[in-house]
Order: structure tokens, then sequence, then C-alpha cells
């Protein structure tokens, strides 16, 4: 398959009913995933003033966190391939008056990005979706000013302690039957989980200074099982495997009903507290 065909793919995955599900369950994969993006923030090391490009930006909520760390003298260019989440974006930075960020609907493997625009590049789980990562990465290092930097995101693998997937993926297949085989570096969440791999590919793309870290954290949530069952169920591996098999509505509440069964384990106190693992990729221009 040839990489315009597969990034065509993706363009229509996340324009499609994926993107739509993204931009319903946007506040509550916010508030799951807040620890992740502080922990890119930590990384990243904004500056005030910083020019910032943010990959994959989706509904805008990585943009506005590195939007208020570089403060009115900075600016951050949010790019992702879905309408729909781009135009959520578009709202929220419309009603919080964030007169420092910027949204483009672009594919950073493609899209003709200024030379040495940006002081840092960041992604939270935004760049593991390529079809061609060298020359994306490459795209998106010539838009790097020659003292910038990167720092981007990924998931671990799936079965690296990360039961936010692993969970909703083992309920669907009990339910349905496991899924057919996939090449583990095709487009995905989990397609930067081979650390030495990734760097290669950084290295390759023309970058320095390449580091990749896997990194423990803990997603923190309210108690409402059957809430973020909802989420998990609707989104990643569990969603993957319903659309393979085309399950019908009876087989998806059957999942979601399984889902918040099982995460009742993670519960401490008032919240819920689930471990997981993630890739930080850092790099210079």
């Amino acid at each position: 398959m040839n990489n315009t065909t597969t990034n065509e793919q993706q363009v229509a995955f996340w324009n499609g009913t994926m993107g739509d599900k993204w931009v319903r369950m946007q506040d509550d994969l916010d508030t799951i995933f807040n620890v992740v993006l502080a922990e890119l923030l930590r990384v990243a090391e904004p500056r005030p003033g910083d020019t910032i490009l943010d990959v994959g930006c989706g509904a805008g909520a990585s943009t506005f966190a590195f939007a208020d760390a570089v403060g009115p003298g900075g600016l951050v260019v949010g790019a992702d391939v879905s309408k729909q989440l781009l135009a959520s974006a578009q709202q929220r930075s419309r009603s919080n008056g964030y007169a420092n960020v910027k949204f483009v609907e672009a594919d950073a493997q493609t899209y003709t990005f200024d030379d040495e625009q940006f002081d840092l590049v960041v992604s939270r789980f935004g760049v593991m979706f390529f079809s061609d990562p060298i020359a994306a990465f490459a795209n998106i290092g010539r838009s790097i000013r020659p003292d910038g930097r990167l720092a981007v995101m990924s998931w671990s693998a799936i079965d690296d302690n990360n039961p936010w997937f692993s969970l909703p993926r083992d309920v669907a297949v009990d339910r349905l039957g496991p899924p057919a085989p996939v090449d583990p570096h095709a487009p995905s969440p989990f397609a930067f989980a081979d650390i030495p791999r990734v760097e290669s590919i950084l290295r390759n793309a023309g970058l320095s200074a390449v580091k990749g870290e896997r990194t423990e954290v803990m997603l923190t949530f309210d108690r409402e099982p059957e809430k973020y069952a909802e989420v998990m169920s609707n989104i990643g591996p569990a969603a993957r495997l319903m659309m393979e098999y085309n399950a019908g509505p009876d087989a998806a509440s059957d999942i979601q009903r399984g889902v918040a069964e099982r995460i009742k384990q993670f519960a401490e106190g008032e919240l819920m507290r689930m471990p997981a693992t993630v890739n930080v990729f850092t790099a210079k221009a």
C-alpha cells in the first residue's frame, strides 16, 4: 500500500465517526490524559516567547497548555487532519480568548510549513499515524530552527502495563473473538512502542541528540466506571475490534458493561487510578 493511500485512510478515519466520537468525549479524554500532558510539558520545557508546532493537536488541550506556557509573546500552531476536532479547538479557543494560538488543517507528513519556523515541536499522541514516519519527521524537521528542539509522546506497547487499552481489548475479544493479525509498525496508537526503532527513524529523518525513554504515569479520574467504560470502549482496540466484527448494539453494550465491571479494580477512594506506560522522544534540529 503506498503512502498516499495510507494517509488518505487516516484522514478518512479521523474525519469519520471516530472524529465525532473524540469530539463528544473530549472533556473526559482531557481529564484522563491530563497527567500525560503535564509530563510532556515537563520534558519539552517551553519558554516564554517560543513559537511551537503541536502535531496532532486534536481539540486543542495540548495547544492551549503550551500557549499558556509561552505567554502572549509566543505562538502555538496546532495541526491536525480532523475537521471535527479542529472545529472544536477553534470554538474552545474563541470561548477562552486565546490570542496566541492558530489551528491549521494539515497532515504534518506532507504539509508545507515555513522553513525554520518553530522553536519547538511537540505532540501528545499525535505522531504514531504517519505512513512514512521518516519522511514525516524530515518534513517537520525542516520547520525547526537551527537551535530548536522536538518532544513527542507516544504509547508504549498495549501489554506494557497499559490497561487503558488492554482491558477493553480483552473484554471485546472475550465477546467477539480475536482481531486479525496486523503489522505492529503500521499507523496505530502503538506504532511507536519500539523505542530503538523510533530513535532510528528520528535520526534517519535528520534530527540529532535523539533520545527515547519509557515513562510510567498514573491516569487519574473520577470514580464513575460506567462513564469511563463508555470512553474506553469507543476508542482504541475495542472500538476497532467492534468495527472489524461489525458488532451491533447488543455486543457494544455487553462490552461496555464488562469494561465498567473490570475497571472497578482501579478505584481508590473517590477516584480511579490506572497505570499507563508511554514513550517520550526528544531530539534537536
